[in-house]
């Protein structure tokens, strides 16, 4: 009997120095897809906007979605 096993991985990749988007349009003229987890912070989301936090107020969350948020998704199978 075969049988056929598909799995998938998620390499994610921190971008330093605001060189993100720069590395997405790269690879996505490569052929390769690339996805961001977390284009705006949490807490600067539409849906906290009513909690009243502003661009500054959690800088370590900021810049990790400036940096570390791109992530390739392959596949085998």
């Amino acid at each position: 009997m075969d049988i056929a096993f598909r799995y998938g991985l998620r390499v994610v990749v921190r971008v330093l120095g605001g060189r993100r988007n720069a590395l997405q349009d790269f690879l996505r003229k490569e052929g390769i897809d690339t996805a961001v987890y977390y284009p705006l912070s949490v807490h600067l989301q539409p849906a906290l906007r009513r909690l009243g936090y502003r661009l500054g107020d959690f800088p370590v969350n900021e810049t990790g979605c400036d940096e570390v948020t791109v992530f390739l998704l392959m596949f085998s199978g």
